[in-house]
């Protein structure tokens, strides 16, 4: 944040500057403020709205990837923005438009040195191409505000949206800071997507749910779009909660990615389609149980005790049938 001046002192810095014709960062055919005629816009003829990524980011707009702690946001965007740089057409199989082939990674969070490390883990051995990302380490909108401008970049990410406010998140006044951020969004046709987190009260809630995201409704109610990463053992589940441009369809299919320790990165696992139960989150309490049962198996333990024992853990209810079944699975793998 600027020791100079407040968010809503640059808005308004900027509206001003757009409105006398001397904004850096002006568009030809957007003025805050400007009357525009009915007739016109139905003249333009717009029969869909631009999307970058299918089904989860628009190309316009303000938005937040919330989850919990160590749900691997700043992963997830990494391996999105290095989709980008390399003009890829998809994204965890989901159609990817690129037209610039750049992103902004704006961290709060991060510095060089974790920069460089988490790239070279997940590009491998250095190439002399350039990958399409930049980087800016800082918390001050202004650095951003003047850092960026029309037809450079496909996205701008915002890690960590909290470090940009010198304010409690729960207060009204937040809705004013993003405003700021919406004005840097449309003078320059780039949406930003902010990484944020969930309120600790909300990490034990399964369903997937906007009203999770950590700090005031007014951050819910400003965001064009919603996805919400929830993470179970070494499986991440995403999953859109808000956004108009997208048919409802959307809101109801996840995402199942996996965790790649070695290169840092999140592998696509499947795609479900009308779930209403976080799946990742019921297959990793399957797998912690199907660990108790081999352990307590080559103990020698009774059937009666593996099934008490599971109870106390809070995985599920399971009954002889079920817990039979993981010790066929079990032996059949030749694990016990």
């Amino acid at each position: 944040m600027s020791d100079n001046k407040s968010i809503g002192e640059l808005l308004y810095q900027d509206d001003n500057n757009s409105q006398n014709g001397n904004s850096e960062n002006e568009l030809a055919s957007f003025t805050p403020g400007q009357k525009i005629n009915g007739t016109e816009l139905w003249r333009k003829q717009i029969k869909e709205l631009p999307v970058l990524l299918e089904g989860l980011i628009p190309q316009f707009g303000i938005g937040m990837l919330y989850g919990g702690s160590d749900s691997n946001k700043s992963t997830f965007c990494r391996g999105l923005a290095l989709a980008i740089g390399a003009r890829e057409d998809s994204f965890m199989r989901r159609k990817l438009n690129v037209k610039y082939g750049r992103v902004l990674f704006v961290s709060s969070e991060d510095d060089e040195l974790s920069a460089s490390f988490t790239l070279t883990k997940y590009l491998g051995d250095f190439e002399d191409r350039d990958i399409g990302v930049d980087y800016m380490f800082s918390n001050d909108i202004e650095h951003l505000r003047k850092g960026v401008s029309p037809g450079e970049y496909d996205l701008l990410i915002v890690d960590a949206l909290g470090d940009f406010f010198d304010m409690d998140l729960n207060s009204s006044r937040v809705r004013e800071g993003l405003n700021a951020f919406h004005w840097i969004s449309k003078k320059n046709g780039v949406p930003i997507l902010f990484v944020h987190h969930e309120s600790k009260e909300s990490e034990r809630k399964y369903s997937a749910n906007k009203s999770k995201a950590y700090g005031s409704v007014h951050i819910e109610a400003k965001m064009r779009f919603a996805i919400e990463l929830s993470r179970s053992g070494t499986f991440r589940t995403l999953q859109l909660t808000k956004c108009n441009v997208f048919s409802d369809e959307f809101k109801t299919r996840q995402l199942v990615m996996a965790l790649n320790v070695e290169t840092l990165s999140l592998d696509f696992v499947n795609e479900k389609n009308g779930v209403t139960f976080n799946d990742a989150q019921a297959f990793g309490k399957k797998e912690k149980a199907k660990q108790k049962v081999k352990e307590m198996l080559k103990e020698g333990a009774e059937m009666k005790t593996i099934i008490e024992e599971l109870s106390k853990e809070k995985w599920g209810s399971y009954s002889f049938q079920s817990v039979y079944r993981l010790k066929n699975e079990l032996i059949k793998n030749g694990e016990v």
